[in-house]
């Protein structure tokens, strides 16, 4: 795969394919740094990479059908659930990886603005590790 256009991710929360309510998918992984400066760093910083967190960001054209992206979100609400993104909503590949992890379930949206289309923001912490599967 070669540059490409994110038009069909596959966005799946605790069990349940939500794609077709996706609009946006943004899993921000970082590495906490330390400073090693010592007095024999030449006058430079010097630094190691620290303890791992992530956050991932997801946007849905809400729905508040029986087990949809509304009651999925309520219902786990304090839980940590399984998520899974795909860059293509097709199986699994080295050039369609899927990252697999845990997220808490911290915060659940609700509102919006007149005649806007109705969508849910969320912003979650990632809990353990990040897997990145390619078969």
């Amino acid at each position: 795969m070669a540059v490409f256009s994110m038009t069909a991710t596959r966005v799946e929360i605790a069990g349940t394919n939500f794609s077709d309510h996706g609009v946006s998918a943004d899993l921000s992984i970082d590495a906490n740094t330390l400073d090693t400066t010592n007095f024999a760093s030449s006058g430079w910083t010097e630094m190691i990479a620290g303890i791992k967190s992530a956050t991932i960001n997801l946007t849905f054209n809400d729905d508040y059908a029986a087990s949809n992206i509304d009651a999925t979100i309520w219902a786990n609400l304090g839980a940590a659930v399984a998520v899974k993104l795909r860059v293509v909503n097709t199986g699994i590949t080295a050039t369609n990886p899927e990252f697999q992890f845990t997220a808490l379930v911290n915060q659940h949206r609700f509102g919006g603005a007149v005649g806007a289309l109705a969508q849910k923001q969320v912003s979650w912490p990632v809990s353990g590790a990040i897997t990145r599967a390619v078969a």
